[in-house]
């Protein structure tokens, strides 16, 4: 079973996505920790990276973010 997650700021889903739900894949530990890694040294988390590729390959990668952070004179962050 799915349920949403809540991110460290509180808001649901983390760095300005919305509402997500845990999804469940396979993928071998090579390749999963061979992501990690470069993740971090990016300053990214997993999660970010698999978001983004998912976007791409739908074609939705010029969309904007699903519920983007913005600042207080109206800017995504």
């Amino acid at each position: 079973m799915s349920h949403p997650r809540k991110g460290p700021s509180g808001s649901q889903g983390g760095r300005g996505v919305g509402v997500t739900t845990n999804r469940v894949i396979r993928v071998s530990d090579e390749l999963w920790e061979a992501a990690k890694r470069k993740a971090a040294e990016n300053g990214e988390k997993i999660s970010d990276v698999v978001r983004r590729a998912l976007r791409e390959y739908a074609g939705l990668a010029d969309a904007p973010p699903f519920n983007p952070r913005k600042s207080p004179d109206g800017k995504v962050e």
